[in-house]
């Protein structure tokens, strides 16, 4: 009977471990995706310097939102339209508990959209 409970009980500890592995990476996830759009959204065109508009220069913008994910060493897209800044981000865990039952972690993703506007 202790025989069947101790994989039964090392497998929920795994979950609950490993689990906030996963939540940890997955908040990275996004909080780095969140940072990339505010780079981004800080390269505005010169319209919108001048305050006839609200977009954001599509290069600039895309170029810096790339090197603050390089810098913050996480795999991610950026796209720009006009007005609109998404970036998607992945960055990986390691599973220590459940890699006694064969799971040695995964991919977590985040995301994030920001929108620029004339105040």
């Amino acid at each position: 009977m202790v025989a069947l409970l101790i994989p039964a009980v090392m497998l929920v500890i795994g979950l609950v471990v490993d689990g906030g592995s996963y939540l940890r990476a997955a908040r990275e996830a996004t909080t780095v995706a969140q940072e990339a759009a505010r780079a981004a959204g800080q390269r505005l065109t010169p319209e919108a310097i001048n305050g006839q508009a609200s977009s954001v220069d599509p290069i600039d913008g895309a170029d810096a939102a790339r090197a603050f994910l390089r810098s913050a060493g996480v795999q991610g897209s950026v796209v720009i339209s006009g007005e609109s800044i998404t970036v998607s981000t992945t960055t990986t865990w390691q599973a220590t508990v459940l890699a006694l039952f064969g799971q040695s972690g995964g991919t977590a993703a985040g995301s994030a959209t920001v929108t620029t506007e004339r105040t």
